[in-house]
Parts: C-alpha cells; structure tokens; sequence
C-alpha cells in the first residue's frame, strides 16, 4: 500500500507542473546564487592589478546594510587621471570610472559611475567619493527589501581612509505585496585599497643615489 500511493502520488506530481517547477526551482535556487556571486565577481579580479599603479585604484570592502545585509565588495577606479602615486607636493587629486560588484547574505549588487580620489603622503591617508547607477538582486531574506526582487538606482559613496559610508536610493521592478517599493539604501564599513601608493622619486633621492667614485670622477675630468 505504501508502494502504490508513492507511486500515485509520484505520477500526480509529473502531472502536475506547478509542483514539478516549484521542487526543480527550490533545488537550483542555491545552485544559481553561488553561481551568480562568483560572475559578478569574476571580472573585476581581471579589472583589478595585483598592484597599484598609475590610472588604477583597486579595492576591496566588507559592510553592512541595506539590502544586502553582510556582503563583500571588490571594485576598481580606472583612467589617465586616477592617481597612482603621490606627487611631490604630498597629495594627489584625479576622477575617473568606477565599477564595483557586490554579493552579501540578502543579495547581489552591480555599479558603474565616477570617483574622486585624493592621495596623500601620510600612511592610509586617502579622501574617496563616488556615486554610481546600481542594480540589485536580493535573495530570501534582504534587509528592508522585498525578496527575489530586482532594484534599479542611484548610490553615493564615501571613504576616509579605511571607513566608508553609502546612500542611496532604489526602484522595485516588480510588483510584490511585500517589501518596500522605493527603497533607501545605506551602508557602513571598510574599503581598503589593493597594493600601496608610490611617492615620486624628487631630486634629493636622485642626488643620494650618486656613488661617491661618480662624484669624485666627475670632479677630475677636464672641462
């Protein structure tokens, strides 16, 4: 008896497409997120230089807030005017494009925008900004967000050394009973830079990096 009414109850099922979908998607749905994160991420690691260099600003983040609750960040800022290294004045100040892709507990985000990076001689001295357009996924159970939703928006950002801070706002796509429609987005925690600032070489350095057999060579040739 068992038997026969695992049997029917397995043939019902095959007939019944609704539950066939709702098993196979509740089967994928980790699949698919695990997935999607490592995408997301994927080409910025290529973006990213394994140091710092001119034109480039690598990072790395891990923050709280809406909607992904606890997530982990990886971006790059990139141009001719992005600043690699600090001038001989003691700072550095340049714009160029950022992108930046997100993957927390309550969700998936992507960025595109600009920044402005100021550099300065003192050790993790730095002033970021950005502002960028954002699309966000959310997963089962997003912070102040509907679930499995998508979002369209603005995010603005700024770091003060390692803290950074965002604000933002976004636009369901959907139509759902539950979550906010137009959500304000924010977020706090640390952005740290991959690889170190540079401090150009001056005239001082070149001058002590004369061997002394230079200098005295110098002094006996005929003029």
């Amino acid at each position: 008896m068992v038997a026969r009414s695992f049997l029917v109850r397995y043939r019902s099922d095959q007939g019944n497409p609704i539950a066939t979908s709702s098993v196979t998607s509740h089967m994928t749905r980790p699949k698919l997120r695990r997935l999607s994160g490592f995408l997301l991420l994927l080409p910025l690691f290529a973006l990213a230089p394994a140091d710092a260099q001119a034109g480039s600003f690598p990072y790395w983040g891990l923050s709280f807030g809406t909607s992904e609750r606890t997530s982990a960040s990886l971006g790059v800022s990139f141009g001719d005017r992005i600043p690699g290294e600090v001038e001989d004045e003691g700072f550095a100040l340049g714009t160029g494009p950022v992108v930046e892709a997100t993957v927390g507990l309550g969700g998936a985000k992507v960025g595109a925008g600009r920044s402005v990076l100021l550099l300065t001689d003192k050790k993790s001295g730095r002033i970021y900004a950005d502002w960028k357009a954002v699309a966000t996924r959310t997963w089962d159970r997003p912070r102040g967000a509907s679930a499995h939703a998508t979002y369209l928006g603005l995010e603005g950002g700024l770091s003060l050394s390692f803290v950074r801070f965002t604000l933002g706002v976004a636009k369901r796509l959907e139509e759902k009973s539950r979550g906010a429609n137009v959500l304000v987005t924010w977020g706090a925690g640390l952005q740290v830079r991959m690889g170190k600032a540079r401090r150009r070489a001056d005239a001082n350095v070149s001058a002590r990096s004369t061997s002394p057999r230079d200098t005295r060579m110098a002094l006996r040739s005929p003029h």
